[in-house]
């Protein structure tokens, strides 16, 4: 009867355990769901917060579209954007939110878990306990009723210890839920800290940022007032200049008389060419430069003339040995047999006593390229010209200098800032014999894309006629917003149906020439500085991000991944696709393989400790290897003669190009001759500066020219496949168009 009594009062405390642990269950399930609500509550204050975001910006839209009338397609355009972009921020900002959600109540359920298993492990060894215990009873009652109160007595202390592990395990369940607790509060502290130190990170780099547009406007400042104080030096310099000009034109007769008996006196020569030097004895470098240029001649020359034309080139005279022996190992091997050339002894060369302007031109210091037209032969005084002739006067070609001949004052989206229109790259798409029109691309310093037709003129499509077409010769085909930051490159793809753009939002996306709508679209891991398009594998491109990592990415979505010791802000293609040429910022140039495996690195050099912003390459119509020049933010441009794979370069020449802030940019020029003949020697680079000109290089003789239009820095240069068209961007988002003989057409006008 007493153990009945026992066992009864054990269960009814079995019950009532089990009664708490219910109730601690249902405690921790009322947790869980006010932590749910919680967590919805704070989802819902931020989409409230987006929606109040959204209502805020558009009502600011309608107010500015009341005070900008002339705005309302660009303001609606940006509207859009940033609405799209806040939309997708605060997507995320809930998608994050939710997969915290999701991870804290993952952990509260394991949590739960193990504390349901523990409850289950500790009811477990209660009924073990509770049936060793009857087991106990059971023998004692079969022992004897001599042990009666020995069993009574150990049934007590049997549930004395009972009670005491009850109460051990109830205490340490309280403190499971106090720990639980106070983690879930820590937790919450912890991401409100975290959130607290973002808002400060960010207001602190919004600052900081702030502080470097004012510090870079400063110094723009700056540089204005110095560029001010440069040109009126160089005004009174050029006052001066003429002074001296004036009072040395007395020893300019006089040495011209001396010239001439030096002109009539025969010379031997130890070869069979005829030497250019007209002066006896030994010369000194500066003379020996003065008299080396860059000739033109008619399209086809002979062997022997191209030799005299490689004396007058001074680029030739700066190339290493091995290579010119090579080139003319090749054009021998080349060239169909001839008849022997015959020796001349002495070579006299008539100068016109009627035509003293010409002499005087030779002996004017600062004009070498005339002064080898005057030394030349007459059949190699033909020089070669910036820009193919493309404009009619009276039916014939105009063979003036280039001029401006279109002028686009606003590219892309106005803005409230001319700054922030700013051009930063321009592209023209390669062009078709049969195009009627020449398509020009505009990246800007604002997200904004833009694309223009430029009618090609009727020298430039092949006809004789001079009649102006219908329509336009320049017109927008389509101006939208491309990214939300600047556009950093561009490329066409290489059927030219499709363009590529890169921006400093992470973002490369690509468009439709014709329609001008996105085709795709994908993030990089960092700002992506430059892109190409390379035709093999078909269809893929070559980017390079700010993380100094190249990559190729193919149109199956395979990937190469290339890390460089600094990253890449300038790339090209040479030797027909196969060669990868990428500058660093910190004046590195290394070459690569491009194939259908992939990208593989051939070699690498230092050729400035200055970054480098743009690679042109100038193919050679000599036999030698083509030229590499490379714009230096020291102010200067890098000529370098490549070898025959473009995987080592010698340095032939440093020009002054004033470049210290902007990312200039410039392009290869082939030099035409007057007539309608093929190229000649390595031709001319256009570059941008920062002095508001256009900055032109022969070359072949490094001398310079300027285009002047600009107010501003230019930006970049490009040139039309035609040869007959260049255009230059500033960063005051002016576009300017170059042709051949614009002056001449104006004057007859």
């Amino acid at each position: 009867h007493d153990a009945d009594l026992e066992r009864k009062f054990m269960e009814e405390q079995i019950i009532d355990f089990k009664a708490e642990a219910e109730q601690c269950r249902a405690l921790l399930a009322n947790q869980r769901e006010e932590l749910s609500r919680v967590h919805q509550v704070e989802i819902d204050m931020l989409e409230q917060r987006a929606s109040e975001k959204e209502r805020a910006l558009m009502r600011e839209a309608d107010l500015l579209r009341k005070q900008k009338d002339q705005q309302v397609v660009s303001l609606q355009a940006q509207l859009e954007f940033s609405t799209r972009e806040m939309k997708n921020t605060t997507e995320q900002e809930v998608q994050l939110l939710k997969q915290d959600f999701e991870q804290r109540e993952r952990s509260l359920m394991q949590m739960l878990e193990q504390a349901r298993l523990g409850q289950l492990e500790d009811q477990r060894t209660a009924d073990m306990q509770i049936e060793l215990k009857l087991r106990r009873q059971e023998d004692l009652l079969a022992a004897s009723e001599a042990k009666s109160k020995a069993v009574e007595e150990s049934a007590k202390r049997q549930q004395e210890l009972y009670e005491r592990h009850v109460e051990q395990l109830t205490n340490q369940m309280r403190e499971t839920q106090e720990n639980f607790r106070q983690q879930l509060e820590a937790s919450q502290l912890e991401n409100d800290s975290r959130l607290q130190a973002s808002m400060t990170q960010l207001a602190a780099v919004e600052s900081r940022i702030k502080a470097e547009r004012e510090r870079a406007r400063a110094q723009e400042e700056q540089d204005r007032e110095e560029q001010a104080l440069k040109l009126a030096q160089a005004e009174e310099m050029r006052q001066h200049q003429s002074g001296l000009e004036q009072e040395i034109e007395v020893l300019r007769k006089q040495l011209l008389e001396a010239r001439m008996k030096l002109l009539d006196r025969p010379r031997p020569s130890k070869t069979a060419e005829t030497s250019l030097d007209f002066r006896p004895g030994p010369r000194s470098p500066k003379d020996a430069i003065a008299q080396r240029t860059r000739v033109g001649s008619e399209p086809s020359i002979s062997p022997s003339r191209r030799d005299r034309a490689r004396k007058c080139s001074v680029r030739l005279q700066l190339v290493p040995p091995k290579l010119t022996e090579k080139a003319q190992e090749k054009q021998e091997g080349d060239a169909q047999p001839a008849a022997r050339r015959s020796i001349r002894r002495r070579a006299t060369f008539n100068v016109a006593r009627e035509s003293p302007g010409l002499v005087l031109g030779f002996l004017e210091s600062g004009n070498t390229a005339a002064a080898a037209a005057s030394m030349a032969p007459a059949q190699m005084r033909e020089k070669v010209k910036l820009l193919r002739p493309t404009l009619l006067l009276g039916g014939k070609p105009c063979l003036g200098e280039a001029a401006l001949w279109q002028d686009i004052t606003t590219a892309g989206i106005p803005t409230a800032k001319p700054s922030d229109g700013a051009i930063t790259v321009l592209c023209f798409r390669p062009m078709q014999q049969a195009d009627s029109h020449e398509i020009l691309a505009v990246g800007c310093k604002s997200g904004a894309l833009c694309i223009y037709r430029i009618r090609r003129t009727p020298l430039e499509r092949g006809l004789d006629d001079e009649e102006i077409g219908e329509g336009k010769e320049v017109e927008a085909v389509h101006q939208f917003q491309a990214h939300a930051k600047a556009v950093t490159s561009m490329c066409f793809s290489q059927d030219g149906e499709q363009i590529v753009t890169t921006s400093s939002d992470w973002t490369v996306r690509i468009f439709g020439v014709l329609d001008g709508q996105p085709l795709a679209r994908f993030v990089d891991s960092s700002l992506v500085v430059c892109v190409v398009s390379v035709p093999k594998p078909s269809g893929a491109l070559v980017l390079a991000n700010a993380n100094a990592v190249v990559r190729l990415q193919e149109q199956n979505g395979r990937q190469q991944k290339v890390r460089l010791d600094h990253y890449a802000r300038t790339m090209l293609l040479g030797l027909d696709g196969k060669r990868l040429l990428a500058g660093t910022s910190r004046g590195h140039i290394h070459a690569f393989d491009v194939n259908e495996q992939g990208l593989e690195r051939k070699g690498g050099q230092q050729v400035s400790q200055a970054a480098l912003t743009c690679l042109s390459l100038a193919p050679c119509t000599d036999g030698l290897p083509p030229v590499l020049a490379a714009n230096c933010m020291d102010s200067s441009v890098c000529v370098l003669q490549g070898n025959a794979d473009l995987s080592n370069f010698t340095v032939l020449r440093r020009l002054t190009n004033p470049h210290r802030l902007l990312p200039l940019r410039s392009c290869h020029v082939p030099g035409l001759p007057d007539t309608q003949g093929e190229a000649l020697g390595a031709g001319f680079l256009a570059s941008g500066a920062e002095d508001g000109a256009v900055h032109v290089f022969d070359l072949e003789t490094f001398s310079e020219q300027h285009l002047q239009g600009h107010a501003v820095p230019v930006v970049d240069v490009t040139v039309s496949s035609g040869v007959g068209l260049l255009a230059s961007g500033d960063v005051h988002g002016r576009i300017i168009l170059w042709r051949r003989g614009q002056s001449l057409a104006n004057g007859h006008h």
